[in-house]
C-alpha cells in the first residue's frame, strides 16, 4: 500500500474486505443471473452441444450460488479467506468458458471474447490489489493458451496470436486499472479519515467553544443579576433622600439665604443625576440580559391576546419620563379602530420604549409620534420623528449588534447599540417583522407588526387581563401582583415580613413600607423567616421574599408557606435579581418584582394585597 501510512493499513484493510465482500455477493447474483443467459447464445451457434454447455454454465451457477450462500451465514468465513473466494469465483465462471473454447473451434473460436468479458467484469467488480489481480488474470490467461496448445491443433497462426494480442490487452489494461482503482482507493480513504479526523477536531473546537459560549453566557448572567441588588440600594436611598429632602428640608430653608438655596439645588441635581444614572444602568444590565438569553437561545415569551392600545398607552407613560428637548413633542394617534393582538405585553411596551427613546434621543425639534393602524391582515406599529434621520446606505445596519449609526452624524452617546437589534428579535419571536424608512434631515419611522390574536372586535377589549402591563415609569420585568383574588379573607394585619440576606436591601424596604404606614418585621435567611411566620401567623399581612439566600432559599420557603395550611393564605411577593417568573408563579408566589425595586411598583403592589396603610396615600 504505497498510499496508506503504516497506523492506517489495518483500518484500510478492515474496509477493503467490507468491501470485497459486498462485491464478492454482488458479482455472484451478476454471474447467476449472466450466464445461464447466454444459453441463448449457445442455442443460436452450437446447437449440437447445448446440453454439454447447459451443464457447463449450470455448473458455474452452483458454484456461485454456494458462494452467496456462505457469504449470507458464513461471512466471518469468508472474510478470512476472501482472496480464496475471489479465485474460486473467478475459475467458476472462466473455465467453463475455456473448456467450451476448445469444444467449439478451439484455435478460431470466437468464445474467447467471452474471457475478455469476465476479465473486464472481474476488473470492475472486485477491490483487489495488482499481485491478486495478476493472478487470477494470469490464470484466466493460461488456462486458454494451455488448453489450445494441448487440445487444439493450431492451424492458423496469424488467428491465433491475434485472440492472443486481443486477450493479453484486456488484460493489460485490466491490470493498469487495477494498480489505478488501487490507488484510487487508498487515496479515498485519506482524504476520509482527513475528512473524519477533521469533522472529530472541528467538533472537539466546537464543544469547547459551547462550553465558553455558556460559561461566558452564565457569567454575563450571574454578574449582571448581582449588579442588581447593590442598583438596588443605590437608586432606592437616592430616591428616598431626594423625596426626603425636598419634603422635609427645602421648605424650612431660610428664603432668603441664596447661598444654601443654591447648595439646595445642587444636591437635588446630584441626586436625580444619581437616580437617572443608576435607572440607565439597570435598563444596560437588562439589555445585556436578553441579548445573552437570545444568544443562548432561552429567552422565553409570554404570548398571549393582549389589548394593543392599552400597552401602547402604558408605554407611553413609560416614555413620559425620559429626558428629551422642552420643543420636541409626543403624540399618539390609531385609526380608531380596536383589535386584539397576540404577543407578550411586557416585550410589545419594552420594543415600543425602546424605538421611542431612540427617537427623542435624535429629534432636538419637532414631533416623535406612535401610531398604530389595525390593517386587514396584521397590526402596523410606527413610530415617527423629525430628528436627523439616517444614511440610505447605513438603513442594513440599523439592526445590527453593537452598531450606533447615529454616531457618525451627531455627538449623542454612543451606548451598546443592543437596543434595536433586541426589538428585532423580541419582534421576530412574536411572529412579526420590523424595518426602518429614514431620509436625511428629514426624520426616520420605525415599524413593526403584529398578528392578529383573532377576528373578534372591541367586545372582547374589555375582557383582556392587562394586570402584568408595567406602570408609569416603572421598570421592565416588574409585575403586578394578582393575589386579590386568592384570598379568601380580607388581610387586616399591617405586619410586613421582610425576608433578604442584604441589610442595606431589608433597610430600604422598611424605609418604603413604613413611609405609608406599615409595621416591619425583619428575618436574615430562610430559616428565620419560617419561625418569624409561625410565630407571627396572625400578625404579617404580606412578606416580601428575597429568593438568592444562604441555607434555605425563597424557593425552599415560598414551598413551605403555600404547602403548610396555617400560613398558606400570607400573600408572597417576590423581590429578587433573578428572573424565575414561571417557577415562582407555579410554587404559588402571588407577585413578582424585579430588582432594581421600583418604588411606585412596590407600594403599588403593597397597597393591592393591603389597603392604603393607615390612610395615607400610597402616591404621597
Amino acid at each position: 500500500m504505497k498510499y496508506v501510512p503504516k497506523e492506517l493499513e489495518e483500518e484500510f484493510r478492515n474496509e477493503t474486505e467490507i468491501l470485497g465482500l459486498k462485491r464478492l455477493l454482488l458479482a455472484c447474483y451478476s454471474g447467476m443471473f449472466f450466464v445461464p443467459f447466454f444459453l441463448i447464445l449457445d442455442m443460436m451457434v452450437v446447437p449440437e452441444r447445448l446440453s454439454f454447455f447447459l451443464k457447463l454454465r449450470f455448473a458455474s451457477v452452483l458454484v456461485l450460488l454456494l458462494i452467496a450462500f456462505l457469504i449470507k451465514f458464513y461471512a466471518h468465513f469468508i472474510k478470512r479467506n476472501l482472496f480464496a473466494f475471489y479465485f474460486i469465483g473467478s475459475l467458476a465462471v472462466s473455465t467453463p468458458v475455456n473448456i467450451m473454447v476448445v469444444y467449439f473451434g478451439g484455435h478460431e473460436s470466437y468464445y474467447y471474447v467471452g474471457l475478455i468479458l469476465v476479465i473486464i467484469c472481474l476488473e470492475m467488480i472486485f477491490p483487489w490489489n495488482l499481485v491478486q489481480g495478476g493472478i487470477v488474470f494470469g490464470t484466466i490467461y493460461f488456462g486458454y493458451v494451455g488448453s489450445i496448445l494441448i487440445f487444439d491443433e493450431i492451424s492458423n497462426w496469424k488467428i491465433f496470436c491475434n485472440n492472443n494480442f486481443f486477450l493479453f490487452s484486456a488484460i493489460a489494461y485490466s491490470i493498469i486499472s487495477v494498480i489505478m482503482h488501487n490507488r484510487y482507493r487508498e487515496r479515498t480513504f485519506l482524504s476520509k479519515v482527513e475528512l473524519r479526523n477533521a469533522k472529530d477536531t472541528l467538533q472537539e473546537a466546537f464543544d469547547k467553544l459551547k462550553k465558553v459560549d455558556e460559561m461566558k453566557t452564565n457569567f454575563v448572567s450571574s454578574v449582571s443579576h448581582e449588579l442588581r441588588t447593590p442598583l438596588t440600594s443605590v437608586i432606592g436611598f437616592a430616591s428616598n433622600t431626594t423625596k426626603i429632602f425636598k419634603k422635609d428640608f427645602i421648605p424650612i430653608l431660610p428664603p432668603d439665604d441664596r447661598k444654601l438655596k443654591r447648595k439646595s439645588i445642587i444636591v437635588s441635581d446630584n441626586l436625580s443625576i444619581i437616580v437617572s444614572e443608576g435607572t440607565r444602568l439597570t435598563r444596560l444590565i437588562n439589555d445585556v440580559l436578553d441579548i445573552s438569553k437570545i444568544e443562548a437561545g432561552k429567552l422565553e415569551l409570554d404570548i398571549k391576546d393582549v389589548d394593543l392600545l392599552a400597552i401602547c398607552k402604558h408605554a407611553l407613560s413609560a416614555v413620559s419620563g425620559y429626558p428629551r428637548p422642552e420643543n420636541v413633542q409626543v403624540g399618539f394617534v390609531h385609526n380608531g379602530a380596536k383589535r386584539l393582538v397576540k404577543g407578550d405585553s411586557d416585550r410589545i411596551v419594552q420594543v415600543i420604549t425602546n424605538l421611542m427613546s431612540n427617537s427623542l434621543k435624535f429629534t432636538d425639534d419637532g414631533k416623535v409620534e406612535l401610531k398604530v393602524e389595525f390593517q386587514d391582515d396584521y397590526a402596523l406599529v410606527s413610530i415617527n420623528d423629525t430628528g436627523i434621520g439616517i444614511c440610505e446606505e447605513n438603513l442594513t445596519e440599523v439592526f445590527s449588534r453593537f452598531k450606533q449609526i447615529g454616531h457618525s452624524l451627531t455627538d449623542k452617546p454612543r451606548g451598546t447599540g443592543l437596543g434595536l437589534p433586541i426589538c428585532k428579535e423580541m419582534v421576530t419571536l412574536m411572529g412579526g417583522s420590523i424595518w426602518v424608512e429614514s431620509k436625511i434631515g428629514i426624520g426616520s419611522s420605525f415599524f413593526f407588526t403584529l398578528k392578529y390574536a383573532s377576528e373578534c372586535i372591541e367586545e372582547n377589549i374589555e375582557n383582556i387581563d392587562n394586570s402584568d402591563l408595567i406602570l408609569p415609569e416603572g421598570e421592565r420585568g416588574v409585575k403586578r401582583v394578582n393575589v386579590v383574588n386568592k384570598i379568601t379573607e380580607k388581610v387586616t394585619a399591617k405586619n410586613i415580613l421582610i425576608v433578604d440576606d442584604d441589610p442595606n436591601i431589608r433597610k430600604l424596604i422598611r424605609q418604603e413600607v413604613e413611609d405609608v404606614g406599615y409595621s416591619v418585621i425583619e428575618a436574615r435567611d430562610g430559616a428565620e423567616a419560617l419561625v418569624m411566620a409561625k410565630n407571627n401567623v396572625n400578625k404579617v399581612g404580606l412578606i416580601l421574599l428575597d429568593i438568592i439566600m444562604p441555607g434555605v432559599d425563597g424557593f425552599d420557603v415560598l414551598r413551605a408557606i403555600k404547602t403548610t395550611a396555617e400560613l398558606s393564605h400570607i400573600p408572597v411577593i417576590v423581590i429578587s435579581a433573578y428572573e424565575h417568573e414561571k417557577k415562582l408563579y407555579q410554587l404559588g408566589a402571588d407577585g413578582l418584582l424585579t430588582k432594581p425595586i421600583n418604588q411606585l411598583q412596590l407600594q403599588s403592589n403593597i397597597s393591592t394585597v393591603m389597603g392604603n396603610g393607615d390612610g395615607k396615600n400610597i402616591n404621597s
